[in-house]
């Protein structure tokens, strides 16, 4: 029996952290992060209280040091990918520190940009690489190296250029000091965007970083 099919959210939760803690206490990270993101999901499910500092600090700790396992075994995507959900627990924490923040931004250009060139994934996630890449360099205040990333893309076809258009749109507008919103772009790249939770995630960093 799952911890689910108790019936009960509260204890569920308990369950899950319990389980969390217990698989942390061995150093099975992998399964103690995910016991985390559990009880979370449940706490979120039913609106219940929880220790919200105590488990968003253990789910960033957890996949911090996965994505650093990836790294050895140079799983340059996956490990980009962990440290843009860690990013979304971070920023939730009272003590988050925006230079780490940013910190962390610029690791997930440095680990997107190595997945598209090892060329080890398959086509549809280098394309996302590369575009990730691309946004977090403009993050990073580096436009040109955005427009350099574009210039790589092998691949042709209509999506492709669609994210082509949606990373020089936003250099523009930032070049121009505008605001990049989603509202902003026009709806067939909306729709592109709305494919990809990453692009979504990353472009809420722009109404408040500067570059």
């Amino acid at each position: 029996m799952t911890f689910k099919e108790l019936d009960n959210l509260e204890m569920t939760y308990k369950h899950y952290v319990k389980a969390g803690d217990n698989y942390w206490k061995i150093e099975n990270v992998n399964d103690s992060t995910e016991c985390y993101l559990n009880a979370y999901d449940i706490a979120v499910e039913g609106g219940l209280e929880y220790n919200r500092f105590g488990i968003f600090n253990q789910i960033v700790r957890g996949l911090n040091i996965i994505a650093k396992e990836g790294l050895k075994n140079k799983q340059f995507y996956t490990a980009a990918s962990l440290i843009m959900e860690s990013i979304k627990f971070y920023q939730q924490l009272d003590t988050a520190k925006d230079f780490l923040v940013n910190e962390m931004v610029k690791n997930v250009y440095r680990y997107y940009y190595r997945a598209a060139n090892i060329k080890k994934i398959g086509y549809s996630h280098i394309v996302q690489s590369y575009v990730m890449a691309a946004i977090s360099s403009i993050l990073n205040g580096r436009s040109e190296k955005a427009l350099e990333i574009l210039s790589e893309i092998e691949l042709e076809g209509k999506t492709v250029n669609k994210y082509r258009e949606i990373v020089k749109l936003i250099i523009k507008w930032v070049s121009e000091e505008k605001e990049v919103e989603f509202k902003n772009f026009p709806y067939d790249l909306q729709r592109i965007i709305q494919g990809s939770e990453e692009i979504m995630y990353l472009l809420k960093f722009f109404k408040r970083y500067k570059s």
